[in-house]
């Protein structure tokens, strides 16, 4: 993509997330379509090493879309969502082993995937609910902490007074979870 922008001679330079980049529109008929697309791409200066295809010191990226509006919003558009999306599948990833199924049957990896999904949803929900609550200071906690603060948990049951209450061994204030 960087060898086919550098001929390129509209670049306009901006501001985007404290970063002095360059951007240009370009107007083409791709893959053999009738259809014409737009290119946004952007630039910036490398600072530092670079690597084989930047030959002309420029880091380069490029967006196709159908989207006529201005190309400065259309990248913050595209790099907004990709950094909203995508975290969400890191998680499902890593925390709930989509990296790798379980069954080398499609299906039954289908059926897996709907019921880690739904246990990722439920899990965010519980995050949410009690993110106001001050054992949930950061609302991004991963399920390894979640389960190393609730799951694995040491508690008992212990009967004082004609009631059972439930003694908790930690130095954390979960009573507020508890009071609803």
């Amino acid at each position: 993509m960087g060898i086919a922008l550098e001929d390129e001679t509209e670049w306009v330079s901006t501001m985007m997330n404290n970063r002095k980049v360059e951007v240009c529109s370009i107007a083409e008929k791709l893959f053999g379509s009738d259809k014409q697309r737009r290119v946004v791409a952007y630039r910036y200066k490398v600072k530092g090493q670079l690597t084989i295809d930047q030959t002309d010191g420029y880091r380069y990226s490029a967006i196709i879309t159908n989207d006529l509006g201005y190309a400065q919003q259309c990248i913050e558009f595209y790099n907004q969502r990709g950094c909203e999306g995508e975290h969400h599948f890191k998680e499902l990833d890593h925390d709930f082993g989509w990296n790798k199924l379980p069954f080398d049957n499609m299906a039954m990896n289908t059926i897996y995937m709907y019921t880690t999904t739904i246990a990722y949803l439920l899990f965010n929900i519980y995050k949410l609910r009690y993110a106001t609550k001050t054992i949930f200071v950061n609302t991004k906690m991963r399920l390894k902490n979640f389960v190393l603060h609730f799951v694995t948990l040491t508690a008992k049951w212990i009967k004082t007074g004609r009631q059972h209450v439930l003694q908790i061994f930690t130095s954390k204030d979960y009573s507020l979870l508890f009071a609803t």
